[in-house]
């Protein structure tokens, strides 16, 4: 990430000493979440420019930072339970959350910088060591956010990560414990290993208060796993402290070299101490939590990989059913927004600012017949087609990566080897993607299908050619699957796409470009890609130049 270049070495509003900051925070209005947040988004962003000593920008961001985190908290019910396609107004709360954890994350970062480049190390080991801390924590706190809307990693995440943990390897800081009145007081260690024990815990298939209620809690749940250099292979997870990507499960990682583990072997055994009634611990995890965190924190060697089990399955079949399911129930021109470039301009996301209308799509995708296995769901029938239905199936087992369910026999015209499917169990959040894999002939009256899982979550899209307005197509965007090591990827009709073509997607939360990397599979109904989004130079880089007064005022007025 590229840091801003510094200027004035005074801040307009206060002096940058701990008083000074804490005595302009007090008259703050707190009961006015709009004016309050105004007035702290122009602080940090001039805070970002200035050039000062280090002391005094930990001591000003220190002052500034409860009350930060006193409106993000205010903040967060706006966006929690909406739909898994933002409105613009929820995307913005969204953009405005992010960016303060960004301005924070980067004004620590310029606080270790200084102390490192000028070999205060030693000397000034503890403010060294809240400034990782504090780094490690906001970035934990936008990895959250990514995963409570099921949306994908911010660019860079665990580059960033791995690099606060390379600073307090290198200069002995991971036992130093910091207080944190905001999310927890733990050792530098503790505050890297939250990240990577959240994604290693499948957030995608937990709700959004099993998420939240995890990443409380993991401040203390993180003293009992530890970071292991040698022997890695023996360990559950293992990560590449030099790379770019999350903890996978070492049997899954062929070349480890390099790599350090994340033993979970003392955590797994506190958690199942839990699970047994031998604790009676105030920060108890609910048992459904606690269960879920026992098989994703243990190595896949030591569970079993597929049982026999059986459970009711929300279902539908083909692309276009799927789509509409994922996309929250909203019909295909609710999610396709007209997009406006000037001069070229590929930043991939429309201004804030600009108010656009539903465009209809010259969609082309083969219709699904209906299928009355079993009744069929009754809300929303005004908003639904005869097509946009979902079915209640058993499964007959079930492995982390897929099903095994039962088919009637008389609807076996409506499956076929390679269709898309939407997959969603009673208590999960969102929809899950998925497509049949094989079927097989049990009983004159019963078909056996198998079923992989392509993700656990995904983003419904409108999808077409960077140059041309037409056509356009379903898409779907796939979620990492961080521990698995499989990236997010971008499944669409098979057509004739070829590799390296520049795509526009656009939903209601806004439009980015990408460029379609390797087709990573395909069948007769659909292709997944890899993908690399298409940005600007200048657009790089977590802290932009914009006006806050342009970008938000809008949002502002509406708080």
């Amino acid at each position: 990430m590229k840091l801003r270049r510094r200027g004035q070495s005074n801040h307009s509003q206060f002096e940058l000493n701990a008083s000074s900051v804490t005595a302009w925070a007090n008259k703050l209005p707190r009961a006015n979440l709009a004016e309050s947040s105004k007035q702290l988004y122009k602080t940090l962003d001039e805070l970002s420019n200035l050039d000062c000593s280090f002391r005094q920008r930990l001591e000003t961001l220190e002052a500034l930072r409860p009350s930060i985190h006193l409106i993000l908290q205010g903040l967060q019910p706006r966006y929690l339970n909406a739909s898994i396609v933002l409105p613009e107004k929820t995307a913005a709360v969204v953009r405005l959350c992010n960016r303060f954890n960004n301005y924070l994350a980067d004004n620590y970062r310029q606080a270790v910088e200084d102390i490192l480049s000028h070999s205060w190390t030693s000397r000034f080991r503890q403010s060294l060591a809240l400034a990782v801390h504090r780094e490690l924590t906001e970035r934990s706190v936008l990895l959250l956010r990514s995963y409570l809307l099921y949306q994908s990693e911010q660019p860079n995440c665990w580059e960033q990560l791995h690099r606060c943990y390379q600073i307090s390897r290198k200069h002995k800081l991971n036992p130093i414990r910091v207080d944190d009145p905001c999310h927890g007081s733990c050792t530098v260690e503790q505050a890297y290993l939250r990240p990577m024990l959240f994604v290693g815990a499948h957030p995608y298939q937990m709700s959004q208060q099993a998420q939240l209620t995890l990443h409380e809690t993991l401040h203390q749940l993180s003293s009992n796993a530890r970071i292991q250099t040698s022997d890695p292979r023996k360990c559950c997870f293992i990560f590449n402290p030099q790379g770019n990507q999350p903890p996978i499960y070492q049997e899954l990682c062929e070349d480890s070299e390099g790599f350090l583990g994340i033993n979970t072997s003392d955590l797994i055994e506190v958690i199942s101490e839990q699970v047994r009634g031998g604790k009676n611990d105030d920060n108890k995890l609910p048992p459904q939590l606690s269960s879920k965190l026992l098989e994703a924190w243990s190595s896949i060697s030591d569970r079993e990989d597929r049982h026999a089990e059986r459970r009711n399955l929300e279902l539908t079949v083909g692309l276009s059913s799927t789509h509409f399911f994922v996309a929250g129930e909203q019909p295909l021109e609710a999610i396709s927004q007209p997009l406006n470039y000037d001069n070229g301009d590929r930043k991939g996301r429309s201004s804030p600012a600009t108010k656009t209308h539903p465009q209809k799509s010259t969609l082309s995708t083969n219709p699904v017949e209906e299928i009355d296995y079993s009744e069929p769901q009754k809300q929303n029938k005004k908003n639904k087609s005869n097509i946009n239905r979902h079915f209640t199936v058993e499964t007959v087992n079930v492995s982390r990566r897929g099903y095994y369910i039962a088919w009637p026999a008389t609807e076996s015209t409506q499956l076929r080897t390679g269709e898309v499917l939407g997959l969603r169990e009673g208590d999960a959040p969102c929809w899950s993607v998925g497509c049949v894999r094989w079927i097989k002939k049990h009983s004159e009256e019963e078909l056996q299908v198998g079923i992989e899982i392509l993700s656990h979550a995904a983003e419904s899209y409108v999808a077409r050619l960077l140059d041309q307005e037409q056509p356009t197509y379903r898409a779907l965007l796939l979620g990492a699957e961080s521990t698995l090591g499989t990236p997010s990827r971008l499944l669409l009709p098979n057509i004739s796409m070829s590799e390296g073509s520049e795509l526009v997607l656009t939903q209601p939360a806004g439009s980015f470009c990408l460029q379609l990397k390797q087709q990573l599979s395909s069948t007769r109904d659909f292709a997944v890609y890899e993908y690399d989004a298409i940005v600007k130079e200048n657009d790089e880089g977590l802290v932009q130049e914009d006006s806050a007064n342009e970008e938000f005022s809008e949002l502002w007025e509406s708080l």
